[in-house]
């Protein structure tokens, strides 16, 4: 496994970090409003409309420790301070960089949205005095009423400053420039046109317009930590590590020395990382459940406060409470999406996105939630409530892997290789036909019932074929009944028959068994059906009882009435019927006959016709039929009941 070197300025983050914890820091700007820090100039910039551009301007000049920003719109760069504070409440001062990401204030995050120097006048619904102006937007944020607010810095510094709460964007009638005024959103991005998303101009494309589009701009769609789902990069990973959140595998290839890219797959919670001219990386590809981005992403945090609230969710868990509703968000969607879509449903107070589910396209990714209970463990799936403000406590603020200084040391490496694969599967090909189950007997039944279904015919379906089968063996049994228990046993069958197709599919099953009551061209007649049409068959008091008569194929297939061999006649009469069997069937024949001579009567006309030309060819087919008959039973199959046809 290739090595990679960890290096970051300890001393520095030190000497901030206990300087952040002291002053109770909860801004991601690290911004003294109204207050001036004394020290040695290094240069002055002019034009510069904003302290956090000033900020930056600080960052990326070697030498900058602190910066001023002056009302005038000058930004100085200080070298080094001399450790005296002033107030004055046309300065704006810090240091050149918090050394804390903007991920740690998930509840200013909106903070994007305030203008440093504007006032607000109207018609506030709450005046009070409040000494800062972060502690004026943490107010706002709290009050379900409010959604803008305007801090105003007093002349001296023994006065009160004010902090201002309104409603809507009518109760604010003006707007002004000062420079003892801060004045935010409380939604950003804001749809009112005075709190523009700030931008930095040192980084990114200074063209880009905020927020970014949830289309793909410039080949993808941007996020925060340029994260791009279902994708990886391909190649020679030079390291592979276990770890259950993407950002961690974004933060781990952001401190390795020559790191370019990383992938990370949700369902093995595998990170790889890939480092410039060691590993061969051939560009991206389609990756179900996988997330890539870049050793630096170039979008700024601050980019994206809509995502802010993100830093409040948890990779690997699944919230457990009642579920309010479940989205599915459709291909482009990630979870930032979902964790929207319950920011803005009344009643959602946390939310569960299914990575793998999303993936697969089958819908339900997204869960609303009216209730939450804790957190289960749960691969691939993200979790957390719509706002980090008020939270529960078991979704903790994100904080990178990285942050621990001996996070090398607890981190679990994994093989380099294999890397996870994947293959996509065509619906026409026999693996998408594999069912998803752990059940092979089932499965194999399945498959078999399907076979069967296929080899006897194109239209019915596998359960007809089990029920024909069954009803096959139960006439092999019957064969040796006399004719007279047949005959009432089909009318009782007829009307089981008649029951059990009401919910069942319309199939044509003569091709089965090439009954001649419904010729097919390319239907062979069976000898049951042939010289069942020559003889007189007698249900009850049916009309067909007076020599041959004429009936309508599909009438008499759907009575069910069998059409059977003399031979097989002779056979069936040795025995006789049992006297309360006769009883029991008998009331079931009187009830079918009165149904069938109504029917038959009306048909009797158009039917004439029809059986006077299948009679003519029975002649010239009995030969036929009786060299099949001997030929199934040479193969000791069952003979064919017109029960099981429909």
């Amino acid at each position: 496994m290739v090595q990679f070197t960890f290096s970051c300025s300890f001393a520095a983050l030190s000497l901030w970090l206990h300087a952040l914890v002291a002053f109770g820091r909860d801004d991601p700007y690290c911004l003294e409003v109204g207050w001036r820090m004394a020290g040695d100039t290094l240069s002055v910039l002019e034009g510069v409309r904003d302290p956090r551009d000033c900020q930056q301007e600080c960052e990326t000049t070697d030498g900058c420790s602190f910066f001023r920003w002056r009302a005038r719109r000058d930004c100085v760069l200080i070298t080094r301070p001399t450790g005296e504070w002033r107030y004055d409440i046309a300065s704006v001062s810090g240091p050149k960089s918090c050394f804390l990401p903007a991920s740690d204030f998930p509840e200013t995050a909106n903070a994007a949205c305030k203008v440093v120097g504007m006032s607000v006048s109207g018609s506030e619904y709450e005046k009070t005095e409040l000494a800062t102006s972060t502690e004026c937007h943490l107010r706002c944020n709290a009050d379900p009423r409010c959604e803008f607010w305007s801090w105003e810095a007093p002349f001296h510094y023994s006065n009160e400053e004010i902090c201002k709460l309104y409603d809507s964007s009518a109760a604010m009638t003006g707007f002004g420039e000062s420079i003892r005024s801060v004045s935010g959103a409380k939604k950003c991005p804001s749809e009112h046109p005075r709190f523009p998303i700030w931008k930095s101009k040192l980084y990114s494309d200074p063209s880009r317009e905020l927020p970014w589009s949830k289309e793909p701009v410039n080949g993808r769609r941007h996020l925060p930590y340029c994260l791009e789902w279902n994708k990886r990069v391909t190649g020679t990973p030079g390291g592979a590590y276990r770890l259950s959140d993407p950002r961690d595998c974004s933060a781990i290839c952001t401190t390795l020395q020559g790191c370019t890219n990383w992938n990370w797959f949700a369902s093995s919670e595998r990170c790889e990382v890939f480092r410039e001219a060691v590993d061969e990386v051939s560009g991206e590809e389609f990756f179900p459940a996988a997330v890539t981005g870049p050793g630096v992403c170039e979008d700024p945090l601050t980019d994206f406060p809509e995502y802010s609230q993100m830093s409040c969710s948890t990779f690997g868990k699944q919230t457990r409470g009642e579920v309010l509703s479940t989205l599915s968000l459709g291909a482009t969607g990630v979870p930032d999406d979902c964790l929207i879509a319950c920011e803005e449903t009344e009643g959602c107070v946390a939310y569960s996105y299914n990575i793998e589910t999303a993936a697969a396209g089958t819908g339900g990714e997204c869960l609303l939630l009216s209730s939450d209970t804790g957190l289960e463990t749960q691969i691939g799936a993200v979790s957390g409530p719509p706002r980090c403000q008020d939270r529960a406590s078991h979704y903790p603020v994100w904080k990178a892997v990285t942050r621990d200084m001996s996070f090398p040391s607890n981190i679990q490496p994994l093989p380099v290789s294999p890397s996870p694969s994947f293959t996509p599967v065509e619906e026409d090909s026999p693996l998408a036909m594999v069912p998803e189950t752990d059940d092979l007997m089932d499965a194999e039944a399945e498959m078999i019932t399907t076979l069967s279904a296929e080899g006897e015919s194109t239209e019915t379906d596998s359960l007809e074929d089990v029920q024909e089968g069954d009803e096959g063996k139960e006439d092999s049994e019957a064969a040796m009944m006399s004719e007279e228990e047949v005959e009432e046993d089909e009318a009782t069958s007829v009307e089981v028959m008649v029951e059990a197709d009401v919910d069942t599919k319309e199939t044509e099953t003569e091709t089965e068994s090439g009954s001649s009551l419904s010729p097919s061209p390319s239907t062979e007649v069976e000898p049951q059906a042939a010289e069942g049409v020559s003889e007189t068959v007698s249900v009850g008091d049916s009309p067909t009882s007076e020599g041959v008569e004429e009936e309508d194929p599909e009438e008499t297939a759907e009575k069910g009435v069998k059409e059977e061999d003399p031979e097989e006649k002779a056979e069936k009469s040795v025995e006789e019927e049992d006297p309360e069997e006769k009883a029991e069937k008998g009331t079931a024949e009187e009830e079918m006959t009165e149904e069938e001579n109504a029917e038959e009567t009306e048909g009797l006309p158009e039917e004439e016709e029809e059986n006077a030309e299948e009679t003519e060819g029975l002649p010239e087919e009995e030969e036929e039929d009786k060299e099949e008959e001997e030929e199934e039973k040479e193969a000791e199959m069952p003979s064919v009941d017109l029960r099981g046809q429909r």
